[in-house]
């Protein structure tokens, strides 16, 4: 359109130049001067009219263009972002769903696993129970065969007073370990003699003629035994203060039944030996369990397993619970019985625990 006006304004523009030539023969200074000037006037119109055309053309595309942009925009919208919009609300409801039904399955797998738990700790119970019945059953049909079996009383009197498989019974041990002992087992008076209180009254002289039968027929647990009490009888003769004073330069000397006296001293302490220092009990109870001593072994590892005195450390308790028990004390007899009925960490047993070391 544009080109077209300036076509059609040349075209004229030439047409009056050629008219006043042939007129006139030459142009006019003036007439040409006022052409020019209407011919820039004119031009200035038009240049003027068609930026406005081109500002009116520029708005009513942009109108057009904003007017279709919103139309796509709101069809994209309406057909796609929306519909997306909602399946990503109906999934992240579903995932809070799924995930509520997840925590009510842990929750019911929880009770499930604390109600198995329970009935097996009460069937391993039953279990020890039965064989508990089942030994007991066993060592009493061979008593019934021969009254006067006094192995046969002791290993059953063993098993009352450490619990093997069922339930403590001191009293009923300790008479049982009376008549076996009565029957000529002389290991079984022994251990009468540790029992006193058990059912009745102690008697520390008959105890005491008990243990001194026991070492003088060669009961190596009760020799020492009746060693450390005579030596403890002599100390003590000289009066509490003197007798410490001598039980802790014996010990320091290596003497493991002073070690074991010392060691006892400081363990209770009181009136006649002071503050109780259970490290340096525990100190002793080891120098005299190393040597052997059945009693200090015992008294070691039970301050091992409480933590008395020191760290708890159950793997070495259990090491000389064992060495004890296989003296026949009857307290690591009884503790290792425990320890073995009750499964540790990771499902191994106290025994399981003490082979791994």
């Amino acid at each position: 359109m544009l080109l077209t006006n300036i076509a059609a304004v040349n075209e004229a523009h030439q047409s009056t130049d050629i008219e006043r030539t042939t007129s006139h023969g030459t142009k006019a200074p003036d007439q040409s001067q006022q052409q020019e000037q209407s011919w820039r006037v004119y031009l200035s119109e038009k240049a003027q009219q068609l930026s406005e055309d081109f500002s009116q053309l520029e708005k009513s595309v942009k109108e057009h263009l904003y007017y279709n942009l919103g139309k796509v925009a709101d069809y994209y919208t309406s057909t796609i972002i929306d519909p997306i919009a909602d399946i990503l609300a109906r999934i992240e409801s579903q995932s809070e769903q799924l995930l509520q039904k997840k925590a009510e399955l842990e929750a019911k797998r929880s009770q499930m696993e604390g109600q198995t738990e329970k009935l097996t700790a009460i069937l391993d119970e039953q279990t020890a129970i039965y064989k508990s019945r089942q030994q007991e059953l066993a060592l009493l049909n061979r008593l019934a065969e021969n009254p006067k079996d006094s192995q046969t009383l002791y290993a059953y009197s063993v098993m009352l007073a450490t619990g093997q498989g069922g339930k403590v019974d001191m009293p009923k041990a300790a008479f049982y370990f009376k008549v076996a002992g009565e029957l000529g087992h002389p290991l079984a008076l022994y251990q009468y003699a540790t029992l006193q209180g058990e059912g009745s009254e102690p008697d520390i002289a008959k105890a005491a003629a008990y243990v001194k039968y026991a070492a003088d027929e060669g009961v190596a647990v009760a020799k020492d035994h009746y060693a450390m009490v005579l030596q403890f009888g002599q100390a003590m003769e000289k009066g509490p203060a003197q007798a410490l004073s001598d039980q802790k330069r014996l010990a320091d000397e290596g003497d493991r039944l002073a070690q074991h006296i010392y060691a006892t001293m400081r363990k209770f302490g009181g009136e006649e030996w002071g503050e109780p220092n259970l490290p340096e009990a525990r100190q002793y109870f080891k120098l005299s369990a190393d040597q052997g001593f059945a009693l200090a072994q015992q008294e070691y590892a039970q301050m091992l397993d409480e933590g008395l005195g020191g760290e708890a450390n159950l793997p070495e308790a259990i090491s000389y619970y064992q060495k004890a028990a296989a003296q026949e004390n009857l307290n690591a007899m009884r503790r290792l019985t425990q320890l073995n009925q009750a499964v540790a960490p990771g499902g191994e047993s106290a025994a399981e625990m003490k082979q791994e070391l």
